[in-house]
């Protein structure tokens, strides 16, 4: 009976080494110290994974891929006949969708070699498009960070993805290229929260030298008057409150936080 595994100790160390230096150091997604702080692996074990000079316990590898994540777990396991899918829902990678969509057009244009698709063929074609229908809403899933603050990140550079509210905004036609856009896009990045009108003055003018015109603020309070109804197309309002500042929100969160205030000062009479 020979000593030699199946899968060489050699080969299995050089696809974590690889994947570690694919993943980890100056310049990647992820850092030296962030992957220890959020692995509990000291700092100096991390660095000897990442040189090449030690190879990780069970537990601590299992740590690496829960936090580097799917594409870091692919990667150490790439010379093995298998493929890495994440259980988390929303989480397909447009490679994947793609793949998908084009084995489903093959079978599809399969199944009408003949010219008909018999009952047999129609039954395996309902159970795929169920399935590439599943692997789209998943996707698209992804594709967003939440309602108001960036949940989820890019998985190629690491950035919060767009909230709902940026999304919208994009869509509602507002022009976002001068001062209230500029504001208008520092609200939709706030996760909900008022802005101090401090912290607007210098989004609107913050890289004009002079600071803007005098009648600066005006005119933006007069923008976001005319941009209202665009704005409500899409579902967005902007909510003033003089002691707050500004922020920019959906129309029926607004409304809801309208009903629990005022229950609230009725409770208190």
């Amino acid at each position: 009976m020979s000593n030699t595994t199946l899968v060489p100790q050699e080969t299995a160390h050089r696809r974590f080494w690889d994947a570690m230096q694919l993943f980890v150091g100056r310049g990647r997604r992820w850092s030296c110290p962030a992957v220890a702080e959020a692995t509990s692996i000291p700092l100096r074990t991390i660095e000897s994974y990442r040189s090449g000079q030690a190879t990780p316990s069970l537990a601590n590898y299992q740590s690496l891929c829960s936090v580097l994540g799917q594409a870091f777990f692919a990667a150490t396991i790439e010379h093995l006949p298998y493929a890495v899918r994440s259980t988390e829902p929303g989480d397909e990678s447009p490679q994947q969708v793609l793949t998908h969509a084009i084995s489903f057009t093959c079978e599809l244009s399969r199944m009408l070699g003949d010219g008909r698709i018999d009952c047999a063929e129609q039954r395996d074609l309902v159970v795929a498009l169920g399935t590439l229908r599943e692997q789209i809403a998943a996707l698209e899933a992804t594709s967003h960070g939440g309602r108001y603050s960036g949940a989820r990140t890019c998985a190629c550079c690491g950035r919060p993805l767009p909230n709902d509210v940026e999304d919208a905004l994009l869509r509602s036609g507002v022009w976002l290229g001068g001062p209230l856009g500029r504001v208008l896009l520092r609200l939709s990045r706030s996760a909900g929260d008022y802005v101090p009108y401090e912290s607007l003055e210098h989004a609107a003018y913050g890289e004009d030298a002079n600071g803007g015109p005098l009648t600066g603020w005006q005119s933006v309070e007069v923008a976001r008057c005319r941009a209202k109804n665009r704005l409500a197309s899409v579902g967005l309002c902007v909510e003033t409150r003089n002691s707050f500042g500004w922020r920019l929100v959906f129309v029926d969160d607004a409304a809801q936080a309208a009903r629990t205030g005022e229950d609230a000062r009725r409770g208190t009479n």
